[in-house]
Protein backbone atom coordinates (compact mmCIF):
# COMPACT_ATOMS: atom_id res chain seq x y z
CA UNK A 1 0.00 0.00 0.00
CA UNK A 2 1.36 3.40 -1.00
CA UNK A 3 1.10 6.48 1.23
CA UNK A 4 0.63 9.37 -1.21
CA UNK A 5 0.51 13.00 -0.11
CA UNK A 6 -1.88 14.97 -2.30
CA UNK A 7 -1.41 18.73 -2.40
CA UNK A 8 -4.33 20.89 -3.51
CA UNK A 9 -6.78 18.32 -2.16
CA UNK A 10 -9.39 20.98 -1.40
CA UNK A 11 -10.32 21.71 -5.00
CA UNK A 12 -12.47 19.57 -7.30
CA UNK A 13 -9.67 17.67 -9.03
CA UNK A 14 -7.74 17.17 -5.80
CA UNK A 15 -10.80 15.69 -4.12
CA UNK A 16 -11.27 13.27 -7.01
CA UNK A 17 -7.62 12.20 -6.76
CA UNK A 18 -7.98 11.68 -2.98
CA UNK A 19 -11.12 9.59 -3.39
CA UNK A 20 -9.58 7.47 -6.15
CA UNK A 21 -6.43 6.84 -4.11
CA UNK A 22 -8.56 5.84 -1.11
CA UNK A 23 -10.68 3.58 -3.33
CA UNK A 24 -7.48 1.82 -4.40
CA UNK A 25 -6.56 1.20 -0.76
CA UNK A 26 -3.85 3.81 -0.26
CA UNK A 27 -3.27 5.63 3.05
CA UNK A 28 -3.75 9.22 1.82
CA UNK A 29 -2.58 12.47 3.38
CA UNK A 30 -4.57 15.34 1.87
CA UNK A 31 -3.01 18.82 2.10
CA UNK A 32 -5.18 21.91 1.74
CA UNK A 33 -4.26 25.57 2.01
CA UNK A 34 -7.61 26.72 3.40
CA UNK A 35 -8.90 24.82 6.47
CA UNK A 36 -12.48 25.67 5.43
CA UNK A 37 -12.01 23.25 2.53
CA UNK A 38 -11.36 20.31 4.85
CA UNK A 39 -14.98 19.27 5.08
CA UNK A 40 -15.63 15.85 3.73
CA UNK A 41 -12.01 14.82 3.19
CA UNK A 42 -11.49 13.26 6.59
CA UNK A 43 -14.94 11.65 6.39
CA UNK A 44 -13.71 9.93 3.23
CA UNK A 45 -10.86 8.39 5.26
CA UNK A 46 -7.96 10.70 4.36
CA UNK A 47 -5.56 12.15 6.92
CA UNK A 48 -5.93 15.91 6.41
CA UNK A 49 -3.29 18.61 6.93
CA UNK A 50 -3.89 22.34 6.56
CA UNK A 51 -0.95 24.03 4.87
CA UNK A 52 0.76 27.19 6.04
CA UNK A 53 -0.56 30.39 4.46
CA UNK A 54 2.45 32.50 5.47
CA UNK A 55 5.01 32.53 2.63
CA UNK A 56 7.91 33.18 5.05
CA UNK A 57 9.95 30.16 6.09
CA UNK A 58 9.08 28.62 9.46
CA UNK A 59 10.84 30.52 12.23
CA UNK A 60 10.94 33.83 10.32
CA UNK A 61 8.81 35.80 12.74
CA UNK A 62 7.73 39.46 12.51
CA UNK A 63 10.63 41.78 11.86
CA UNK A 64 12.94 38.98 10.70
CA UNK A 65 14.17 38.51 7.20
CA UNK A 66 13.95 35.10 5.62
Amino acid sequence: MAKPVIFGAGDNVGRMVVREALRRGHAVTAVVRDPARLRGLSADGARVEAGRRDPRPAGAGPGRRA
